[in-house]
């Protein structure tokens, strides 16, 4: 209808009025009321909307066809053959001697699997370990978070710095990095039991990989933590391991760095991420910037509403598609830029060494 009535379209301008391009997908019946546009199409008696509907309509819902249209079976016996995509099932010592690099690098496999499935963020600490996010609960979490009750909204105990004489030694790179301290107070909320048993409902887990003979491959693996919830991000530092599984930013402690274990339950520090839409990109790409702020990413189509635990709405975040900050003994959030889009960890600092 619209290729052979509409002689007149919508004007790009504030307060211009429908054409009938316009009208005729959205008001139909308000068009073809006018007098002349009765007649264009012939609708003048009761025979002439007969052969509208029977006819014509019929005419328009139809495919068209043309004399010069090709023959769908023979165009598939004819199309040319499928991509070839390079180096596709490699192994993962094929794929290392396959690599294209840099003069003077050289590319070695430090983990694959089976010893490593399903990596939804990774991170390196100051020994060279690496952490790895397994992710086997995406893409649904699994149940939705407990309500909070009022009396699960008290702070924690304040906690306390160990002595020197018990505290192990650390290198300068890892205080530059916060690594080894555990004096965080009011590191976030303790969970209630159910909340707990929420965060430890999922299937995925972290885990660290360790070169201790200097070979480029891992000779130690540790499982740092299981049954996680919809992890998709990671990073190390200031006394332990920052996990975003939404809707939680949580923070889990480790007193020895020797032997990393959880020192404690995972502490909430934020909540309201949206882990309902597109959970593979809620809150991910953690980084340290340069400030001692720990960044992160957001991706778009999945609004959230960040703030502390039980905060009211008024005291929370609006954030899409963007990078937010959070101080790691202030324990504040800041949304730094939002409606970005899709941003990669190489626009992430970008952005920090242009701003910061």
């Amino acid at each position: 209808m619209r290729s052979q009535y509409a002689d007149s379209i919508r004007e790009r301008k504030k307060g211009a009025k429908p054409g009938d391009f316009d009208r005729l997908g959205t008001e139909f019946h308000r068009w073809v009321r006018v007098p002349d546009n009765l007649k264009r199409i012939g609708l003048q008696k009761s025979a002439d909307y007969v052969r509208f509907v029977e006819r014509d309509f019929k005419f328009y819902a139809e495919r068209p066809k043309f004399d010069n249209e090709l023959d769908p079976a023979q165009a598939i016996a004819e199309s040319p053959p499928a991509d070839v995509v390079p180096f596709a099932g490699l192994s993962p010592q094929e794929a290392a001697k396959s690599a294209t690099l840099p003069s003077g690098f050289k590319m070695h496999v430090f983990a694959a699997e089976p010893d490593v499935r399903q990596p939804i963020a990774f991170c390196l600490d100051d020994r060279g370990r690496v952490w790895v996010a397994e992710g086997y609960t995406y893409p649904r979490r699994h149940g939705n978070p407990p309500a909070r009750t009022p009396d699960s909204n008290r702070p924690p105990q304040r906690e306390t710095e160990p002595n020197a004489a018990s505290r192990p030694a650390r290198s300068p790179a890892a205080d530059a990095a916060g690594v080894g301290r555990t004096a965080l107070p009011n590191a976030g909320l303790q969970p209630t039991p159910e909340q707990l048993k929420d965060i430890f409902g999922g299937a995925d887990r972290i885990l660290i990989f360790e070169d201790t003979d200097g070979d480029h491959h891992f000779d130690k693996r540790t499982v740092f933590l299981e049954n996680l919830n919809l992890v998709s991000g990671l990073e190390i530092g200031f006394g332990g391991v920052w996990i975003g599984a939404a809707p939680y930013l949580m923070f889990v402690p480790i007193s020895d760095w020797d032997d990393p274990k959880p020192a404690g339950d995972p502490r909430i520090l934020l909540d309201g991420w949206n882990y309902t839409v597109d959970t593979h990109e809620v809150l991910n790409t953690f980084t340290w910037g340069p400030d001692g702020w720990l960044y992160g990413c957001h991706g778009v189509f999945c609004p959230s509403h960040v703030g502390k635990p039980a905060a009211p709405e008024s005291e929370r975040q609006w954030m899409d598609a963007g990078v937010w900050r959070y101080h790691p003994t202030r324990k504040k959030y800041e949304a730094v830029a939002h409606g970005t889009g899709l941003m990669t960890i190489t626009e992430v600092r970008k952005f920090l060494d242009d701003h910061l």
